[in-house]
């Protein structure tokens, strides 16, 4: 097998790996569109977020990056490096409570 030049020394191991993680259900578009237009904060808000997997429903720290009163855009980091971004139910959405 040559070696890819564009990507270094990714093996196939890497690609299936990468290829296989979970990936977060997002909203639809016609969701999407029925809420309505949304805004992007200047200082992205963190927040918890309840964010569906095809296996479960997981609670994530995240930031938002876009919203409005029905929709938000959240992004979060994930295990193993990376980040990942899912539109979820403004309902879904909490600020993360402060330590007393």
């Amino acid at each position: 097998m040559g070696q890819n030049r564009r990507y270094g020394d990714v093996t196939w191991k890497a690609v299936n790996a990468f290829l296989t993680q979970p990936k977060p259900i997002t909203l639809t578009d016609e969701e999407l569109r029925s809420a309505g237009a949304t805004i992007e904060p200047a200082a992205p808000p963190r927040v918890k977020a309840w964010v569906r997997y095809p296996e479960a429903t997981v609670e994530v720290e995240g930031r938002v990056l876009a919203f409005n009163e029905r929709v938000a855009l959240v992004e979060y980091d994930v295990l193993g490096g990376g980040t990942q971004r899912a539109w979820v139910w403004r309902s879904a959405v909490t600020k993360p409570r402060e330590a007393p």
